[in-house]
């Protein structure tokens, strides 16, 4: 049990072993009898929901060397147990709940999580995407988030803590790096495959359609492009869909931004011949299929003449 509490606290989601003892209300009781002193840690949370509380009582903690994973056993937890504490102090909802619909800033979540040891680079996040993520979500109403591309899996983690009663769903060709099981914690539902192949982006797209979807995977442009095309198809996309990491740079004719301008003037002209002869121009092998499915009946991605784009940075958001 204190191996448990102890990944719980580490990975920043306390609610699972809350979860754990709303269900199994017997075994707070057991472990009142069994270790009253990780009772003692738990219980004010099960009450009160303090997260600083909670961390701030975690530093003070007597973890047992067998409790603590390999990799953190050089770790000063004291030192990363009171980090985690000022993260959640300095914000404005100290006493955070993430089961009563409060929460952390996405940033804040990011900043809390890349400093555990061995995962310097787990949120692969930047200012311009908190921002970003945040100005969405005062806007828009979400019950369901698919990630395409997951890497590490600490995006999911930090969805999860922000987004508590979301459903999450994730698509990626590689199950998550390091971690194996941060997936089924975060209760996400993950789908091996590629987003560029429609077999694919069907089988995840049963769980269609999702308020957000958000493409963080090859930043390659063809992939960029068709992936977003064939969700228009599927109409797996309800309010927003992202594409991060745009490259602005480059305006060159395979450029995004040639895209993006030859995007512009369909929905200005409605001229489907034009346009699609402008994509052809994308076409890689791994996209052959999505593009001659668009080619032989545009109206599948009709919906694509009322999109609204702004671009957050170097990522573009569209509305749908």
């Amino acid at each position: 049990m204190e191996s448990f509490v102890f990944n719980c606290l580490l990975e920043g989601l306390p609610q699972r072993f809350l979860h754990f003892f709303s269900t199994n209300p017997s075994e707070l009781d057991k472990l009142k009898d069994d270790d009253f002193g990780l009772y003692e840690l738990i219980a004010p949370y099960y009450k009160t929901r303090n997260l600083v509380a909670l961390y701030s009582r975690a530093s003070s903690f007597s973890f047992k060397k067998e409790s603590i994973p390999y990799l953190h056993q050089e770790t000063n937890i004291k030192k990363l147990f009171i980090e985690m504490m000022q993260t959640y102090e300095c914000t404005e909802l100290i006493n955070t709940d993430f089961q009563q619909g409060q929460f952390v800033p996405f940033g804040h979540i990011c900043k809390l999580l890349n400093p555990i040891p061995g995962r310097e680079t787990y949120v692969l996040k930047r200012p311009a995407h908190f921002w970003m993520y945040e100005d969405i979500l005062s806007r828009v109403k979400v019950d369901s988030l698919l990630e395409i591309g997951i890497f590490y899996g600490g995006s999911t983690h930090a969805w999860r803590l922000r987004l508590p009663d979301v459903k999450l769903y994730s698509l990626d060709i590689h199950e998550p790096l390091q971690d194996s099981k941060i997936l089924e914690r975060c209760q996400s539902l993950f789908v091996k495959g590629s987003a560029v192949n429609i077999s694919d982006i069907k089988k995840v797209c049963t769980n269609s359609p999702f308020d957000i979807v958000i493409d963080d995977a090859s930043h390659l442009v063809a992939h960029q492009i068709f992936t977003f095309l064939q969700f228009i198809v599927e109409k797996a996309c309800r309010k927003i869909y992202i594409i991060e990491d745009v490259n602005l740079v480059d305006r060159g004719q395979l450029s995004f931004m040639n895209f993006f301008q030859s995007l512009i003037h369909y929905q200005s002209t409605l001229n489907a011949n034009v346009f699609i002869e402008h994509l052809q121009k994308f076409v890689t092998d791994d996209t052959r299929e999505i593009f001659a499915q668009i080619a032989n009946n545009m109206e599948s991605i009709k919906s694509i003449d009322e999109c609204k784009m702004v671009f957050y940075g170097d990522s573009l958001c569209i509305h749908m």
